[in-house]
């Protein structure tokens, strides 16, 4: 008996039909861009997606307070072996690569964030923290 074949990381094609909902947009962090978000999710399988949202949600606590502080989840995707969801990935921090300082950007050179290597490249730094740069 042969094992079954392995699951697919995603779909053939974008669910171009999934939209999240306005429960889903709301507990998305702040810096977490909910186009990209749901672009990401239209390529998973409808069982794999609440999972992949809990990646970039305010994780569900009484407590929390729009605008207050709160505790991010452990969980962080940092990459896929599927060059689609990588890119969709990429998009999703993007805008929070964008918005660091040069010196920021160099000091995480070695955080394993998606798209920091490709704002770096961008941006065309080096490993030398600029004096002038917090």
């Amino acid at each position: 008996m042969s094992a079954p074949p392995p699951r697919p990381l995603r779909l053939e094609a974008l669910d171009a039909s999934f939209h999240l909902t306005p429960e889903q947009k709301a507990r998305l962090r702040p810096e977490m861009d909910a186009a990209a978000v749901e672009h990401l999710v239209r390529w998973l399988l409808p069982e794999d997606r609440e999972a992949m949202l809990a990646n970039f949600s305010i994780p569900p606590v009484p407590e929390y307070v729009p605008g207050k502080p709160y505790r991010v989840s452990n969980q962080t995707i940092v990459g896929f072996s599927d060059p689609v969801l990588q890119t969709a990935l990429e998009a999703i921090w993007a805008p929070i690569w964008a918005r660091a300082t040069d010196a920021q950007l160099i000091r995480q050179a070695d955080a394993p964030f998606p798209g920091l290597d490709a704002e770096r490249r961008k941006r065309q730094l080096d490993d030398e923290v600029p004096d002038n740069d917090p």
